[in-house]
């Protein structure tokens, strides 16, 4: 009984979150249609469902080429900021930087508790280099 009870509130928990992957994965078609992309990506780079696949073609957000470099969880320079989080998922933290040659986005991917990580650079809505 107490073991049900737990398992209920976690999942329930879970699903509750807007946007969260786990809650996309337990949406109707009509809720993922509703879904911004940015959450549909991340849900995708977490679980590779093919109902949140289809939604982002249907989309046509993402260039056949970078789906290319999605499916080996890979990235590249020229690829979008909305590709990258299908192939990598959400940041750990992005950082906003301006200087005079414009503004640009750094996403830090951080990885276990050795606290090392990679980092990303986004110039104009696409990945100008990385590190890490």
């Amino acid at each position: 009984m107490k073991k049900g009870i737990i398992s209920l509130l976690t999942a329930t928990l879970i699903t509750a979150c807007a946007g969260s992957p786990m809650r996309i994965s337990f949406m109707s078609d009509q809720e993922i249609k509703a879904e911004r992309s940015g959450n549909l990506c991340n849900a995708y780079a977490l679980n590779r469902s093919d109902r949140v696949r289809a939604e982002l073609i249907r989309r046509n957000e993402i260039t056949d080429e970078e789906w290319k470099v999605i499916d080996n969880k890979k990235i590249r320079i020229g690829i979008s900021e909305l590709a990258l989080v299908c192939s990598w998922g959400a940041p750990t933290r992005i950082n906003n930087q301006a200087s005079r040659h414009g503004s640009s986005k750094q996403y830090v991917y951080r990885q276990g508790y050795s606290g090392r990580g990679q980092f990303v650079y986004i110039r104009q809505g696409k990945v100008s280099s990385w590190q890490g």
